[in-house]
């Protein structure tokens, strides 16, 4: 028995990763997919009132449009993930050709959505991924460069780690940020849930912990150190976040987050600290979700802000008061993936600062959110370019001019912008249940 579990941590044991690019390749292959599906959805049965028949028939369409092209890109094509990629932007031009573009015909005004289709297929394709990365990983057909590094290097697995803090800190931002000025009941009430919300996983790493010892299970020490793992992290790094943001309910999360990440680096490179955090708590992973927190709420909790600052500028222009607000959120994406990317090349390249998911430093920390910003951003594009978009409007046109005129005197009484919809297209309907079990399918797996 003891032979069988040393040799499963030797096959994870000392491995380096591989180049950036082929982890990219493998988000662009998920893009792809993603695109692919939208243009195919219309022809796909609906899942709401199917019989078991047509649900069968569309979970299985979106399994091979969505899953199987991530899936081969992970195993049997990885060395061709670039190609797979290519593969499916040329069945995606060819479709496009053949079958014509879904009319959008816009929703009645509604209120802000709860989940945007961009969101739900982010963190599902991330949670897929982690889940496959996680079964296939003892098996030779999972390439070694995408398992977990032993110290330093790239890797898809390595990605997955900092991406699930990303994506669930991306989500968590609007929530943590709350209104705009808080009482203390409220900032008492968002920790309360926080620690609510949090619980199940704190539990879940007591028990795992408890669990591997008493049987003996194979742990890689070097991951985690010995009494961690990342339940622990997955449960801590949000409710740290809410205490932070109940004790200065005005702190701004990218300066949090930036504020963290450089004395935690500082204080690795300057004072020993490397040899402790190799077997302690990686605080890189607070860093991390607390800016991912501000990418979200920028992207879902001051929509409305910054529909008011565009449908200003459209009304000054005589505009006709529409934007796509998938393309607003990619901008702002953008704006945040470019100088991040370029603070990441000065470390890697100029200074020499090797990329380290054990140590979650800036580097690693940087290459998670320039990565998880342009994946979101990607989902975003593809959103727009398929139809499935969410529109700002000003009041109806029947108010449109006398509206134009309060904008451009800048009345406070001016009416805020309505949402709109031109969703043509369903979120796949396996990325929706994904989404809503989330911690159970990571708990399947996992154990």
């Amino acid at each position: 028995m003891n032979t069988h579990k040393h040799a499963k941590e030797d096959f994870v044991r000392g491995l380096s990763g591989g180049p950036p690019a082929e982890t990219l390749a493998v988000l662009a292959v998920c893009v792809g997919s993603y695109a692919l599906f939208l243009r195919c959805a219309s022809a796909l049965p609906a899942t709401r009132n199917a019989s078991p028949s047509s649900l069968l028939f569309t979970v299985l369409a979106e399994f091979v449009i969505l899953l199987m092209p991530a899936l081969l890109a992970c195993s049997l094509l990885a060395d061709s993930a670039a190609t797979v990629a290519a593969s499916l932007a040329t069945a995606l031009f060819l479709l496009a050709s053949v079958i014509p573009a879904p009319v959008a015909v816009p929703s009645p005004p509604a209120a802000a959505p709860k989940h945007r289709p961009f969101s739900v297929s982010f963190r599902a394709f991330l949670q897929l991924l982690t889940v496959l990365a996680i079964l296939a990983v003892d098996f030779n057909v999972f390439p070694r460069r995408f398992a977990k590094t032993e110290t330093f290097g790239f890797s898809l697995m390595d990605l997955g780690v900092g991406g699930i803090i990303f994506s669930n800190g991306f989500v968590a931002g609007p929530r943590l940020k709350g209104k705009q000025n808080p009482t203390i009941s409220d900032r008492l009430e968002n920790l309360a849930k926080s620690f609510a919300i949090a619980f199940p996983v704190l539990l879940l790493g007591v028990l795992r912990t408890v669990m591997t010892k008493s049987v003996n299970y194979q742990e890689h020490v070097s991951e985690y150190g010995v009494h961690w793992n990342f339940f622990f992290t997955l449960g801590l790094v949000p409710i740290f976040t809410a205490l932070m943001q109940t004790i200065a309910p005005q702190l701004h999360f990218g300066f949090a987050g930036a504020l963290i990440l450089g004395t935690y680096e500082y204080a690795l490179q300057n004072y020993g600290l490397q040899d402790y955090i190799l077997t302690a708590e990686r605080h890189g992973y607070w860093s991390v979700f607390c800016i991912a927190a501000y990418l979200g709420e920028k992207v879902f909790g001051t929509v409305e802000k910054k529909g008011l600052k565009t449908l200003k500028r459209g009304a000054a222009a005589g505009s006709s008061g529409r934007f796509s607000l998938e393309l607003l959120n990619a901008a702002d994406l953008a704006g945040f993936v470019l100088p991040v990317a370029t603070m990441f090349v000065l470390m890697h390249s100029d200074l020499g600062w090797r990329v380290s998911r054990r140590l979650a430093n800036a580097p690693y920390c940087l290459w998670v959110l320039c990565v998880g910003a342009a994946f979101v951003a990607a989902c975003l594009c593809v959103d727009w370019a398929s139809g499935s978009v969410t529109y700002l409007r000003a009041a109806p046109d029947a108010r449109r001019r006398q509206d134009a005129a309060a904008l451009r005197a800048e009345k406070p009484a001016v009416r805020p912008p309505v949402w709109q919809y031109a969703q043509v297209v369903p979120t796949p309907y396996i990325f929706e249940c994904v989404n809503r079990n989330q911690l159970a399918v990571f708990l399947l797996v996992s154990e």
